[in-house]
C-alpha cells in the first residue's frame, strides 16, 4: 500500500502446469477490459491495471445477486461485481495487480520495467516500487 497512491498486489503463486484464476470481488459496476478495468461504487472510483501475464485478461462477470448467501447482505445492501483473469503461472513472472484511485480523476496508467529478476512499478514521475526476486522469492525492495 502506497498512501493514496496504490495498493500494488505480486501474485507469485507457484501452481506448475495449470491454470489460475485470479478473481476480484468488485463491489460496484465494473468497466473496461483486457488489462485495465474500473469498478464504479456509489461514491468513490477505483481503477486497476494488470501487468507482467501477456497470457491475462480481464474477463467482467455479471453482478451476482447473492440472493444464496447470508441476509445481512441485502440488509446492508452489498452489491457484487466478480471479475477475473485466467493464465498459467510462473514463478519467475507474476502477475502484478495495481489499483489506483480514480474518483475525481483518473491517475496515469502505471508502467512496468521488466528485467530478469526485477520488476519496477512506474506510477509517476520518481514514485515507483521495486520488486526483486531472490533465491526463489520476490521481495519489495525497501
Amino acid at each position: 500500500m502506497l498512501g493514496e497512491d496504490a495498493l500494488i498486489l505480486l501474485d507469485d503463486i507457484v501452481a506448475p502446469k495449470t491454470t489460475v484464476t485470479a478473481q476480484y470481488q468488485c463491489g460496484g459496476e465494473t468497466s473496461g477490459g483486457g488489462r485495465t478495468g474500473l469498478i464504479s461504487g456509489r461514491v468513490a472510483k477505483l481503477r486497476f491495471s494488470l501487468f507482467g501475464r501477456e497470457d491475462c485478461q480481464l474477463e467482467l462477470k455479471e453482478e451476482r445477486t447473492l440472493h444464496d448467501t447470508h441476509w445481512g447482505y441485502h440488509f446492508a445492501e452489498c452489491r457484487l461485481f466478480p471479475v477475473a483473469a485466467e493464465y498459467e503461472p510462473a514463478e519467475a513472472d507474476p502477475l502484478i495487480t495495481v489499483f489506483q484511485d480514480a474518483t475525481k480523476t483518473a491517475p496515469d496508467r502505471p508502467r512496468l520495467e521488466h528485467e530478469p529478476d526485477k520488476r519496477t512499478i512506474i506510477l509517476s514521475p520518481g514514485r515507483e516500487v521495486v520488486f526483486s526476486y531472490f533465491q526463489g522469492q520476490w521481495r519489495l525492495n525497501t
